[in-house]
């Protein structure tokens, strides 16, 4: 490990609760602002790291206190040279068309896991469409109460909120996070980051699109291959 991750791992095991919410914060604002864009990749991209890592080396413990942001300012310095990242291949083709919603997304999915016969054939991937859907309604949730007396912030999911949820998906039978990035902390829940569902939504999306199209190329050659 080089000093600059060094750097990074011992800042982000200073951080806690606080600063993770905040991170989080911070990448749904810059995604409401700028959408999951080309020009704002970047940024978006340092955010994700640094959430990632404070949720790997920081302290879980969920309590109630502000942000200590000058420790994430020092994040931020600390990861400055991810700002440089650039998306490559399919992503980058994707990211520079018009973007559409978590909720638009999750009715894409849907259409093409119809398709083909392929919801039949691929049971696990329509099980974690369902939890991403159960996800959005308790994301949407949690805006409209978020900001009400006693709040743990509006990403939070207690461990009754989990067990609601995973009793919607019973063939799922990984435990949390399961199938998708969510961010457990103590035993008290976990943090719902929509920005970190929606990119693994997208790449799932991607991945099955892809998949489908060499199905269907292989239909059809072999329905000609066949005709007389």
């Amino acid at each position: 490990m080089n000093q600059q991750a060094r750097t990074l791992v011992e800042l982000a095991s200073q951080s806690g609760f606080a600063e993770l919410h905040s991170l989080v914060d911070e990448l749904h604002r810059r995604r409401s602002e700028h959408g999951i864009t080309l020009d704002d990749y970047g940024q978006q991209a340092q955010l994700k790291t640094l959430i990632h890592l404070v949720h790997t080396y920081g302290e879980r413990r969920v309590e109630k206190r502000k942000p200590n942001f000058k420790l994430l300012a020092g994040l931020r310095e600390a990861s400055i040279h991810l700002v440089e990242l650039r998306p490559r291949g399919l992503l980058k083709t994707v990211l520079a068309a018009p973007n559409v919603s978590w909720p638009e997304l999750l009715v894409m999915f849907g259409a093409l896991l119809a398709q083909g016969g392929l919801e039949r054939r691929l049971a696990p991937i329509h099980a974690y469409l369902q939890l991403q859907r159960l996800l959005y309604f308790a994301f949407a949730n949690g805006m409209t109460r978020a900001k009400g007396e006693g709040s743990l912030g509006r990403y939070f999911l207690t461990e009754g909120d989990l067990r609601r949820l995973w009793a919607h998906v019973p063939q799922l039978e990984a435990e949390w996070p399961g199938p998708v990035p969510l961010l457990p902390l103590d035993s008290r829940g976990c943090l719902l980051s929509p920005e970190l569902l929606y990119d693994d939504l997208l790449q799932k999306y991607l991945e099955l699109a892809a998949y489908w199209g060499a199905c269907y190329d292989r239909r059809q050659y072999c329905q000609v291959a066949e005709e007389p």
